[in-house]
């Protein structure tokens, strides 16, 4: 080395501890053949690289909440679905993103965490659940708080689209009831009136106006109240329409065909067709006739005693004892009864079920004195 020579000493090769604060002192020591030994020292600034957090972009995902349609929808559940990228040249440890949003969105599920990040990679923040406010259109912006223990915190701005569908109705279920109108035992059954209930769902944006229109081709029923409306049906809701009253006739078969017809303000119509269950009892043969009220192939006292116990209601609470068909269990469906009750015999008699005559004397009194008592007011006696 010549004197008043400066020269660069290269080679040095040094690991910096993580957990270094501000710098590291060295010592040089330096020796020459016609000179020295020398020692100088010196500090060497440490300045931590930041974690640096970029984002991308933005998404709803809708396929398991919602429509399925990659949209954001007013009224509709969506998975928000965020992607940034650690843009420094460190990885990112307890990386916490939390969404907020305006009142038009409400935060199901709105912070994700990731442990680390490595550097230059680029991930989708995944489990945020937010529902689209019903009224809104065009769009919803989304605002994205990015903290990390070695950096930040960010945050980042969004706007996602949010596309209106029109009303779409789809088909649920339909069911009778008829705990105010019939026997009250959860079953349609022939010669009653029963309530019908439809479960529709609006699959669209929020309807004005809807009415729903019962019928049926059945010339055994007749539908006595066939419309129920609704003024407003929010989006993406399902409503129970109920109001429907239909008779049924003594005759009618083991369903019913019916076909509901639905109307929106700027929308549809649509049809819905569905069958009904009947629950029709089966006699125990072949050759039953009405009068076998309690169907145990013989007409007898026990079915004028059946008729007795339900006097003076409606058909709908026994519909089998109508049998003159003026929808009115009283006096003279017994006389019906009775009329056919000498020794007719339905089919083989039910095992333990005894002959008319072998009834005993009580069952006999006590049937002559249901039919007096019951005639009393019309005047008919034995």
């Amino acid at each position: 080395m010549v004197g008043g020579e400066a020269r660069n000493n290269d080679g040095f090769l040094v690991e910096i501890a993580a957990d270094v604060a501000d710098s590291v002192a060295f010592t040089l020591d330096v020796t020459a053949d016609n000179g020295g030994p020398w020692q100088f020292t010196c500090a060497l600034p440490v300045v931590a690289v930041p974690v640096q957090v970029s984002e991308r972009r933005m998404w709803a995902f809708d396929k398991r909440t919602g429509h399925a349609d990659k949209n954001a929808n007013p009224g509709e559940r969506v998975h928000v679905r965020a992607r940034m990228v650690n843009a420094g040249p460190v990885g990112a440890a307890d990386v916490v993103v939390t969404l907020r949003s305006d009142d038009d969105v409400s935060i199901i599920s709105g912070e994700v965490t990731h442990a680390t990040w490595p550097a230059g990679v680029a991930r989708n923040n995944v489990g945020f659940v937010v529902v689209i406010g019903g009224g809104t259109s065009d769009s919803v912006s989304f605002t994205l708080d990015v903290t990390a223990d070695s950096g930040g915190p960010w945050q980042f701005t969004y706007t996602l689209p949010v596309v209106e569908l029109p009303p779409e109705f789809a088909f649920r279920s339909a069911w009778s009831r008829d705990k105010d109108t019939g026997d009250a035992d959860g079953q349609a059954e022939p010669g009653e009136r029963v309530e019908l209930r439809v479960r529709l769902r609006n699959e669209g944006r929020s309807a004005e106006n809807v009415v729903l229109t019962l019928s049926t081709t059945d010339g055994d029923v007749t539908v006595e109240a066939a419309t129920a409306s609704h003024a407003t049906w929010d989006a993406v809701s399902a409503r129970t329409s109920g109001g429907f009253l239909v008779d049924l006739g003594a005759n009618v078969g083991a369903s019913v065909a019916f076909v509901l017809d639905v109307t929106a303000e700027d929308a549809g119509p649509w049809q819905f067709a569905f069958d009904l269950p009947v629950s029709v009892a089966a006699a125990p043969s072949a050759l039953a006739v009405p009068e076998d009220i309690d169907l145990d192939g013989v007409v007898g006292i026990r079915d004028i005693l059946t008729v007795a116990a339900v006097s003076g209601q409606a058909a709908s609470a026994l519909p089998a004892s109508d049998l003159n068909g003026d929808r009115l269990l009283d006096f003279a469906d017994m006389v019906i009864v009775d009329l056919a009750r000498a020794e007719v015999v339905i089919g083989c008699r039910p095992r333990g079920v005894p002959r008319r005559d072998s009834l005993s004397a009580g069952h006999a009194r006590a049937a002559n004195r249901t039919m007096v008592r019951a005639s009393s007011a019309t005047g008919y006696r034995r």
